[in-house]
């Protein structure tokens, strides 16, 4: 997750971070009301993407901050 985060941080600013962490969010909220209404694989598939790439802008904005 540190070496997607960097790579994320490597072509954003903490602006564009902001913004993808909040987009990022938005579809993470989606795939949960999918996942829970219809628990298919391929719902709960794209449910843990949507978290992973929530944890990563999350952890992209936080090395943000320490620099």
């Amino acid at each position: 997750m540190d070496a997607a985060a960097r790579s994320l941080l490597a072509t954003r600013d903490a602006g564009q971070l902001r913004s993808e962490l909040h987009d990022r969010e938005l579809l993470l909220a989606e795939a949960d009301q999918l996942a829970q209404t219809d628990p298919s694989p391929v719902n709960l598939a794209r449910y843990r993407e949507a978290r992973a790439m929530v944890d990563v802008a999350r952890k992209a904005l936080q090395l943000a901050s320490q620099d």
